[in-house]
């Protein structure tokens, strides 16, 4: 029976020492954006969904307004899928630990589909005087 209980008590002590499960996983950022004017960009990533409404002609950091920004998010290499009304996405992205990392759609690397889908809202330009053409 002692040994139960010393065994029970070890056990307690070393969840109030040890850090959790979570804590121990690297987890870091990723932001999918674009550089062009189109139609409303939905991004599926990890089971979830997240709109790309603006476009900037600069990098845009992680939490940027307008961007599809996916947070702590265990490091590795995954597959997303993005599209609006006339194109589509399909790649990898590698997610670093306590890093941002940043995947740029570019338009004229997009696939082209044949009978349009999706939202018809285009997007809006992120500052009005870097976005006159």
């Amino acid at each position: 029976m002692k040994k139960i209980i010393y065994c029970a008590l070890f056990m307690f002590g070393m969840t109030i020492f040890l850090p959790s499960c979570s804590e121990l996983v690297s987890k870091g950022d990723v932001v999918f954006w674009t550089d062009e004017s189109t139609k409303i960009i939905t991004v599926t990533f990890r089971d979830s969904d997240k709109r790309i409404t603006k476009y900037y002609y600069s990098t845009p950091d992680c939490g940027d307004s307008g961007c599809a920004t996916f947070n702590d998010v265990p490091t590795g290499t995954y597959k997303y899928h993005a599209e609006n009304l006339y194109y589509y996405w399909d790649g990898r992205v590698t997610v670093e630990e306590d890093e941002c990392s940043q995947m740029l759609l570019y338009v004229s690397k997009a696939v082209k589909k044949s009978e349009p889908s999706g939202d018809n809202t285009p997007l809006e330009c992120f500052e009005d005087e870097s976005c006159e053409e």
